[in-house]
C-alpha cells in the first residue's frame, strides 16, 4: 500500500474544513499544514485516524 492509498483528504479545494483520514490500520501521527508562502498554518502531534482542520 502506498501513502497516496493510506491516506484520504477532502475536499480539495477546501473552505472551511478539511478532512485527513487514514485507510489503514496506522493512525496519522503528526501533521503539519503549510500555506502556499510555506507558514506553518496548523500543527497536531496527536495521534489519531481522523483530522477535521477547520479553517
Amino acid at each position: 500500500m502506498t501513502l497516496a492509498d493510506a491516506i484520504s483528504v477532502y475536499p480539495n479545494p477546501a473552505t472551511d474544513k478539511l478532512h485527513i483520514v487514514s485507510e489503514s490500520m496506522n493512525r496519522i501521527k503528526s501533521i503539519q499544514l503549510l500555506s502556499n508562502e510555506g507558514k506553518s498554518v496548523y500543527q497536531s502531534t496527536t495521534s489519531v485516524k481522523q483530522v477535521d482542520v477547520i479553517m
